[in-house]
């Protein structure tokens, strides 16, 4: 049998292929770019095609005279929520032009089409749920996994193809370091501190989930893949094996195992309580809230602009705004004292993960600044400070949110960086003259704006 996999070389993608060609089949791996390790063992047992799984004429292309198709490409769960827009053409229009390729081939093709438990959500979803609960997807990674599984069921039903949808769990335990799922922390609470790295845990250790094996998983897509089109009747869908588990059981299981074996395990670090409490409080009351990692006045908070410090903060944070079942934004406050490698690293899992950023809190850098305050503790605003933003930031006007196309200009120092942000930022104006602000410090702004004529945020701000 001759089989394509889209999205071909990542795990479960390898797994696939490696199970296929065990068996005689011949594998075709079509993904975004070629692996720069290469393939490992695939390497010159499987054909191995780049392109964008949208780009209908190349689809179609790969697709023409295959026997079977795995569909695997998709955008994971925290990038569709960032990026709808993106999640739409990956997801959708990419499925699409999938399905249309199959679809020329035949009504013999198959289509495997991979989808996810993220199909279910809302308040209402039953403790327990089966192949016939409705989908209430509550992000939009899931509801493009929902339409998806309509649309093979659909062109199932018109004999276009032979579909079939495998649901798949949180599959464990996946190896590489964490990517921007919202479910990756399932295998890092695993992977980690058995490799005796830290784990940063971003979700409550009561937490449950439905999880696979990741042996479980290919197994199961490989035995829907061969099965016989009647066996499937009308509904193509299939929940595949999964057990529910909570991470604590979870970490007391890889405990026993690392007893076992002498293995001594890395920590598990619980992202910061402080900032999920009060988010979990607030949410109902604020219209868009800013998590502030830069306060140079509290003792090791500014740790978390470490990266993974960082995405383990914003993991949890998101799953909160799912758990609310509402999306409003977020956003995050950094620090000015961050090297220009860190600003952008910080830049890219914002982006990522959907989050704003408000820049930006006072430095703590104090080297030549002739001020009698230069000894105290706390943050200064530097006049020299600056930051060139090339990202796209959500500001707050009297308007509501807007989206503005990314600056290349450096923001302008002082009170004219507040400037840059004024409908983000709240506060006094901020001067470099320390006689102009002694003499009037709600009055004097160094952006030439008078108080009265500020951009003032109608929205009600929660740090």
């Amino acid at each position: 049998m001759k089989i394509v996999i889209t999205g071909g070389t990542g795990f479960l993608g390898r797994l696939i292929a490696e199970r296929a060609l065990a068996r005689g089949d011949t594998v075709t791996l079509f993904d975004i770019a070629v692996p720069p390790d290469g393939l490992g063992s695939l390497d010159g047992r499987a054909e191995m095609i780049a392109g964008d799984i949208s780009d209908t004429e190349m689809v179609a292309r790969v697709i023409e005279k295959s026997d079977a198709v795995v569909h695997l490409a998709s955008m994971v769960s925290a990038g569709s929520e960032a990026d709808f827009d993106a999640a739409m053409r990956v997801n959708i229009d990419g499925g699409r032009a999938v399905l249309d390729a199959a679809r020329a081939n035949g009504p013999q093709t198959k289509v495997l089409f991979t989808s996810s438990l993220a199909v279910f959500g809302s308040k209402a979803m039953p403790l327990l749920v089966d192949g016939m609960t409705r989908p209430v997807p509550q992000n939009t990674y899931g509801m493009t996994k929902a339409v998806m599984e309509m649309l093979v069921n659909d062109m199932s039903r018109k004999g276009f193809i032979d579909g079939r949808v495998g649901r798949l769990p949180t599959v464990i335990v996946r190896p590489g370091k964490p990517n921007t799922a919202a479910s990756s922390f399932a295998s890092g609470v695993i992977r980690e501190p058995l490799t005796g790295e830290t784990c940063e845990l971003p979700v409550a250790r009561d937490l449950k989930l439905c999880v696979g094996g990741y042996r479980t998983c290919a197994d199961g897509l490989m035995a829907l893949l061969d099965a016989p089109a009647d066996a499937l009747g009308d509904d193509r869908v299939v929940n595949l094996p999964n057990i529910t588990t909570s991470v604590s059981e979870m970490i007391a299981v890889t405990e026993t195992v690392a007893a076992k074996h002498g293995i001594a395990l890395g920590p598990i670090e619980d992202a910061p309580e402080e900032y999920l409490g009060t988010l979990r409080r607030l949410y109902a009351f604020g219209d868009y809230f800013v998590l502030n990692i830069s306060s140079p006045n509290t003792a090791q908070l500014r740790e978390l602009h470490r990266p993974d410090r960082l995405r383990s903060l914003l993991s949890r944070v998101s799953l909160i705004r799912e758990e609310k079942k509402f999306e409003k934004p977020l956003f995050l406050k950094i620090s000015p004292d961050l090297p220009d490698e860190d600003v952008e690293e910080t830049a890219r899992i914002c982006a990522g993960m959907g989050f704003g950023i408000v820049a930006t809190n006072t430095t703590v850098v104090r080297d030549g600044l002739p001020s009698r305050w230069k000894d105290e503790a706390g943050g200064v605003v530097r006049g020299q400070a600056a930051i060139v933003f090339e990202l796209v930031l959500l500001q707050v006007d009297q308007g509501g949110l807007a989206r503005h196309a990314p600056s290349r200009e450096p923001a302008a120092t002082g009170g004219g960086g507040v400037a840059g942000v004024a409908g983000v930022a709240s506060g006094p104006p901020v001067h470099n003259d320390e006689a102009a602000v002694d003499a009037a410090p709600h009055e004097v702004a160094a952006d030439g704006l008078q108080p009265q004529s500020r951009p003032r945020a109608s929205h009600r701000r929660v740090e």
